[in-house]
């Protein structure tokens, strides 16, 4: 294992340490800042939570996660606060493998560090992970499956992105917004056609509905399918209700969209000359087009994890240049001068204070976040676009 990686690891830790610190998921709901490991072993409301949302319409559809919260707990005999973080940290840890593994794939002839991950990992959704009710979400998975699609169709390797893909719907039903990606790909990338990549597709997700329909009660599927008649087509309601949550689903949209899309907008020329990082580029548009619409119109916005499908395929493919960045010195500090600063000091707090979070307490978190997170962003850009950085050439990066 690489420095880099034990760097990566270490991040990754700390971010669950703060979420164990915050009310969340991990200390089971303590109303206050956690400092004790007491709650980690107490299997009070988690466990009770878990059993209620296995019959519930809203998450009973979505077997994946609570099954292992349910079978898993009772198999191990652990407590189910310490079980979900071990099995989340887990997920957490091989969704960077697999994002990583797929960076190199993307670009086998460059020495792509592990720390090109760093920005996927301080993305907003990513830094609080479970300040929500978190144990009944499936993301992790859905995020690792959704790569081994991504990994698979570039590789030509069909029948293992198919078969992820069925997958990956299972665990959530945002997955089927990748089926077109997937198709796409197949027709790009091996000698399918395009009709046969849509056929194999549709059966993909065929499979997945299949499944659910034959493991889902009927009653709870029926009930399901009431709530989203119901509820779930009617969240844009909530999303842009007043000004507060339209300011806040806006602006965690383009917090964590935007720099991303800047940075392959930025390096457009380079991105294009190789035919792997240019469908991967397309498909992150239709993603960030397809899914912010979705998330807009049936869920609440303001859960950023949800806006993070995008990223997937697009940060494998402008990480490098951030690392070439690094190496070539615009990400230093130092060479920035005082009135650049006070430029980013000033984008940050005028950020800071648009973005008003429609959760208590912790909200005041996500406000320092938005502010360190835009006022990096205005520095990295100031040089990128003002023809300062160092130009990338696409031929090589460092070691």
């Amino acid at each position: 294992m690489t420095r880099s990686w034990y760097v990566i690891i270490a991040v990754s830790a700390a971010i669950f340490l703060v979420n164990y610190v915050l009310p969340s998921d991990l200390n089971n709901w303590t109303k206050t800042l956690n400092f004790s490991l007491d709650p980690i072993l107490q299997d009070d409301i988690m466990q009770t939570e878990t059993e209620w949302k296995l019959n519930d319409s809203e998450f009973g559809r979505r077997p994946f996660m609570v099954s292992i919260m349910q079978y898993g707990t009772r198999w191990t005999g652990l407590p189910s606060p310490l079980f979900f973080t071990l099995i989340q940290f887990l997920g957490y840890v091989l969704c960077l493998l697999a994002l990583h593994r797929l960076t190199q794939r993307v670009w086998p002839d460059k020495a792509v560090s592990p720390l090109t991950l760093l920005p996927f990992i301080l993305v907003f959704p990513n830094l609080f992970l479970f300040t929500a009710h978190a144990h009944t979400y499936d993301d992790l998975y859905q995020y690792l499956l959704l790569l081994i699609v991504l990994y698979g169709a570039i590789d030509r390797r069909p029948l293992l992105a198919l078969a992820c893909a069925a997958a990956a719907c299972v665990v959530r039903e945002t997955s089927l917004l990748c089926l077109p990606v997937l198709a796409y790909l197949l027709w790009q990338r091996t000698s399918w056609s395009p009709v046969g990549a849509i056929i194999a597709c549709g059966f993909a997700g065929l499979a997945a509905l299949l499944f659910l329909y034959s493991y889902v009660p009927n009653d709870l599927a029926q009930e399901s399918m009431a709530f989203t008649q119901t509820t779930r087509f009617f969240a844009w309601r909530a999303n842009f209700r007043d000004y507060v949550r339209i300011n806040e689903t806006l602006i965690l949209t383009i917090i964590i969209l935007a720099p991303f899309l800047l940075l392959a907008y930025r390096y457009r020329e380079e991105i294009r000359q190789t035919p792997v990082q240019r469908d991967l580029v397309y498909s992150a548009i239709f993603l960030a087009l397809s899914n912010t619409t979705a998330v807009y119109i049936t869920a609440m916005a303001r859960e950023a994890r949800l806006l993070l499908l995008p990223l997937l395929p697009l940060l494998p493919v402008v990480s490098p240049f951030l690392q070439q960045e690094w190496t070539g010195g615009t990400l230093r500090w130092q060479t920035y001068s005082v009135r650049e600063w006070c430029a980013a000091l000033l984008g940050a707090i005028v950020a800071t204070l648009l973005y008003q979070p429609s959760v208590g307490g912790t909200g005041y978190f996500y406000r320092f976040y938005v502010f360190c997170w835009v006022g990096i962003w205005i520095l990295i850009f100031r040089r990128l676009y003002s023809g300062a950085g160092q130009e990338i050439k696409a031929s090589h990066f460092p070691s």
